[in-house]
């Protein structure tokens, strides 16, 4: 596995390297007009896939590197200037370069950039290697430059956008802070030297998932602070609320799945426009978490989902209706025999409606990573709840489009040096952050320190080496499980897909054979197949190839052996997944398959963010190798034009 440790820096630039690698350039055209450095680099990557496997392989190619130039040298004195780079083209091997163009992170060698090659640090006053050169370059590139202290004296660095950040917070602890931090700029770090300030007070860091607040306490040490999801934040104000009604404080968070009949019949739900009463309780469910995750006081026509129907005016009403009897009965139970899912949106709603709740008095400060996953009502207690609050966002990685301003009296820092990905990944993150309709923000500077070699394909095929393939949609996970299941690769799709892919499978194979209308949220708004292939065909091509699957006879045992087809986890080449469900990893290397290039409607700026989204985020869970569709900065182009076309909805 790559790492940040470089043991040797081959001088040769990327721009000479990738050309000859692919077959664009020739040996026979180039090698003349390159120094010697950069013509033995080329040849002691030849002979890297044959060093790989020995210790200290690095070491071996810095030996060879310099023996090369010294032989160089020799050569060139008795036979003239140029013999070099001839013998060199005549015994070069496209093939072995490639491969060891490709091995190179694994033995801690990198090419320099094409400055620093044309600088020639690397020599010695007498023209040999200088084996000290690649010791100091690394020391150079490093970016943690800015040095601080603990309050218990102990030492550590920061990158300059980080040092920025962490003064205005060291100056004044009691203020409210915004942070909109780039992917892999440090945020976690920067939460650990927060927390070594507040050694005196007694911070509670929040995030989304119980795997996001684990990952803070394991690194901020889980003795120094609280950690809680927003959901337990929520629940533990509601349980010493006085103000709430006992049966609610009480009440676990059950997540129990009541029929959707049974459900419609003890609520006296009846049937609208074409739905059935058990349809129309599904609605009303529905309906209920759109609420839940909205800045509104009641439940109103806003929060209908698309159902496929046409509704009048009554039919509307009916589902506004219908859907607060199912709120009410969440809040407080008294007609159901059963208890209705009781989950944490619902309990963050519930908070945000209690007037009279308040922050536990144990917590003086609060801090929130990754809070542009923030759920609105929590965003409504927190702004009124007069604690210190430290946010650390990305309003680059907001999935659903919509951007989170703090408010105008909070004091707003920006870092975007990235620690995890090399500059080679600007080209394609650095579009998606420069053309988004609605984000402002600085655009992202790669780490010096680290090589993310960025490959845009034209062709579709697997990555040779083992990745995290990642899509936008159902549709691209079932294709892309049914292609590597063909091809017999060895691959596990990510824990947060896998139910969903199981659901929505099924619930396609009932639609196409039987009719049955799904239950699955995405597809519900379908009563046909038909409907939903007018509605798809023209605009999804991973749709359209599950169509055609669905027609060969595709079934509830195929999929049965898809999913039996799958690797372990831990073990898999391929991982697969949805980048919603892939937003808090990081991985060595990353494919972003070309659903997630789809075309947004004229005007759209929230669907345009919302793609631009999706790229972003996927994109930067890669540390050493990024595969992007190669019309990618095209697409980014013409859909940003899209999104200034006429006004749509912000």
């Amino acid at each position: 596995m790559p790492t940040d440790s470089t043991s040797l820096f081959l001088p040769l630039s990327e721009e000479q390297a990738f050309p000859i690698a692919q077959g664009t350039s020739l040996p026979e055209a180039c090698f003349p007009t390159w120094t010697i450095p950069e013509v033995a680099a080329a040849a002691v990557i030849q002979h890297v896939p044959s060093l790989a496997g020995q210790g200290s392989a690095a070491g071996h190619c810095e030996r060879l590197l310099s023996q090369l130039l010294a032989t160089a040298r020799s050569i060139e004195t008795e036979n003239g200037p140029g013999t070099f780079a001839a013998a060199m083209a005549s015994r070069f091997d496209r093939l072995k370069f490639a491969s060891g163009l490709d091995l190179l992170p694994s033995i801690h060698v990198r090419l320099l950039g094409h400055d620093a090659v044309k600088q020639r640090a690397f020599l010695s006053a007498g023209g040999s290697w200088d084996f000290e050169f690649s010791r100091n370059h690394a020391r150079e590139l490093d970016p943690f430059t800015e040095e601080f202290a603990t309050p218990e004296g102990s030492r550590f660095l920061l990158t300059d956008s980080q040092a920025r950040t962490f003064r205005v917070f060291e100056r004044e602890l009691d203020e409210d802070l915004h942070l909109q931090a780039l992917a892999g700029t440090g945020k976690t770090f920067l939460i650990e030297r927060m927390v070594d300030l507040l050694s005196d007070h007694k911070p509670l860091i929040l995030a989304m998932t119980g795997p996001q607040v684990n990952a803070v306490l394991s690194r901020v040490g889980a003795h120094r602070v609280t950690g809680k999801t927003f959901g337990e934040f929520a629940i533990e104000i509601l349980q010493q609320d006085h103000t709430s009604p006992a049966r609610l404080k009480s009440r676990s968070a059950t997540k129990e799945k009541v029929d959707d009949q049974v459900l419609a019949t003890e609520l006296h739900i009846l049937s609208v426009g074409r739905m059935t009463p058990a349809q129309v309780a599904s609605v009303a469910l529905t309906m209920v978490s759109r609420y839940c995750a909205s800045p509104d006081r009641d439940i109103n026509e806003s929060h209908i989902p698309r159902t496929g129907e046409k509704l009048a005016d009554l039919d509307r009403l009916a589902l506004v209706e219908y859907a607060t009897r199912v709120w009410n009965e969440v809040r407080e139970p008294r007609y159901l025999p059963v208890k209705l899912p009781v989950f944490y949106y619902h309990r963050q709603k519930q908070l945000s409606l209690s007037e009279d709740a308040k922050v536990p008095a144990g917590y003086s400060h609060i801090i929130i990573d990754e809070a542009h996953d923030l759920p609105t009502p929590i965003q409504q207690f927190l702004s009124r709840a007069g604690v210190p609050l430290i946010t650390l966002a990305d309003a680059c990685q907001r999935l659903d489009g919509r951007v989170i301003k703090p408010a105008s009296h909070v004091r707003s820092r920006e870092i975007f040096q990235s620690v995890r990905a090399g500059r080679q990944v600007e080209a394609a993150i650095n579009s998606l952050i420069d053309l988004n309709p609605l984000v402002r923000v600085h655009p992202m500077e790669g780490s010096k320190k680290r090589d993310t070699r960025t490959v845009f394909y034209d062709q579709l095929d697997i990555p040779p080496e083992p990745t995290t393939i990642l899509v936008q949609s159902d549709w691209g996970l079932f294709e892309w499980a049914q292609r590597l299941s063909t091809k017999q690769a060895s691959f596990a799709i990510l824990p947060g897909s896998v139910e969903s892919f199981y659901r929505f499978v099924t619930s396609c194979i009932r639609l196409y054979q039987d009719g049955i209308r799904p239950k699955y949220g995405p597809l519900f708004q379908y009563s046909s197949w038909d409907q939903l292939r007018r509605d798809k065909g023209e605009t999804d091509p991973a749709f359209n190839r599950i169509d055609r699957m669905l027609q060969k006879g595709y079934l509830d045992k195929d999929l049965d052996l898809l999913l039996m087809s799958q690797g372990d986890l831990a073990s898999a080449r391929y991982l697969l997944g949805r980048v919603s469900d892939a937003k808090n990893m990081e991985v060595d290397s990353v494919m972003l398959t070309p659903d997630l290039l789809t075309t947004v409607q004229p005007g759209d700026r929230v669907g345009v963010a919302r793609h631009f989204a999706a790229l972003y985020t996927g994109g930067t869970r890669a540390r050493y190798r990024l595969y992007v569709p190669g019309h990618l900065r095209e697409w980014v182009s013409e859909q940003a034009a899209k999104a200034s076309e006429r006004a749509g909805p912000t």
